[in-house]
C-alpha cells in the first residue's frame, strides 16, 4: 500500500475518533493485520504509539477547557496501570516462543474486539444516561483493570469500553467523560507502549504516516460531531468493529 493511502487511512481513523471517541485500536490494529499484513505484535505496538500521540494532542485541549476529572483519571489508573503491566508480562511469557505466538496474539486481539463491539452494540440499543452514576471508586478501579488488560493485549478498549463505562459509572457530563477518558488513555498508552516495544520491533515510518493523517482527522471529526446524527455514526462504527472482529484470526 502506498504512503498516501496509509495517510488517508490515518485521516479516517482520526475522523472516527473525533466523531465518536472510538477508532484508535478498534480500527487501526485489525487494519494493520488484515490489510497491511503487519505482525500482530507490531500492529499492537504501532497502535499504542498512535494512541499516545493522538490522545496527547486531545488531552492538552481538554485540560485547557477543564473538561477532565483528575480524580476519576486517578481511580481508573489505579486499576489500569498494574493490569496493563501484568497482562504484558503474561502475554510475553505465553507468546515468547514457538510458532503459535502469532495465533495467540491474533485470538486475543479478536476477543478484545468482540468485547468492544458488544459494548458498542449495547450502547446502540440502550440510550446513554450521562450523570446518573455514583462515582464508586471500586467500580472505577475494576473498569480500569478491564481497560488496562484489553489495551495491553490488543490496544483496543481505551475508547469504546472506557467511555461506555464512564457514562454508566460516573456523574460526569459527556464533555468531561470524553476529556477524562482522553487523559487516562494517554497515561495507559504511555505505560503499555514501552512494555510492548520491549517485546517486539516497531515500524516508525508506518506510525508517522498514520499520525500525520490522524491529527487533522481528529479536528475534522470533532467539528462534524455536532452536525452528523449520533445514532448514524454509532451504527456505522458498531458494524465496522463487528466486521473487523469476525475477520481477525
Amino acid at each position: 500500500m502506498s504512503d498516501l493511502l496509509v495517510v488517508l487511512f490515518g485521516l479516517g481513523v482520526g475522523v472516527s475518533v473525533g466523531l465518536t471517541g472510538v477508532g484508535g485500536g478498534s480500527f487501526l490494529t485489525p487494519f494493520l493485520i488484515l490489510v497491511l499484513r503487519v505482525h500482530p505484535a507490531v500492529a499492537v505496538a504501532t497502535s499504542l504509539v498512535f494512541t499516545l500521540v493522538t490522545r496527547a494532542v486531545g488531552s492538552v485541549q481538554h485540560l485547557r477547557q477543564q473538561t477532565v476529572d483528575l480524580k476519576v483519571v486517578r481511580q481508573l489508573a489505579v486499576g489500569s496501570v498494574p493490569a496493563a503491566i501484568a497482562a504484558s508480562f503474561v502475554l510475553g511469557r505465553l507468546a515468547g516462543g514457538g510458532g503459535g505466538s502469532d495465533h495467540i496474539r491474533a485470538r486475543l486481539i479478536q476477543a478484545c474486539l468482540v468485547i468492544a463491539a458488544g459494548v458498542l452494540t449495547y450502547r446502540l440499543f440502550v440510550p446513554a444516561r450521562p450523570g446518573h452514576g455514583d462515582n464508586n471508586p471500586i467500580k472505577l478501579t475494576l473498569l480500569g483493570v478491564l481497560v488496562g488488560t484489553m489495551v495491553a493485549l490488543s490496544s483496543v478498549g481505551s475508547g469504546s469500553v472506557a467511555v461506555a463505562g464512564l457514562i454508566g459509572l460516573t456523574s460526569l457530563p459527556v464533555a468531561r467523560v470524553v476529556g477524562t477518558d482522553m487523559v487516562h488513555a494517554v497515561i495507559l498508552a504511555a505505560v503499555a507502549a514501552p512494555l510492548v516495544l520491549l517485546q517486539t520491533a516497531f515500524d516508525f515510518h508506518l506510525a508517522f504516516l498514520l499520525i500525520l493523517g490522524s491529527l487533522p482527522g481528529v479536528v475534522i471529526g470533532s467539528k462534524l460531531a455536532v452536525r452528523v446524527p449520533e445514532r448514524v455514526t454509532r451504527l456505522t462504527v458498531t458494524l465496522a468493529v463487528w466486521t473487523l472482529a469476525l475477520k481477525v484470526a
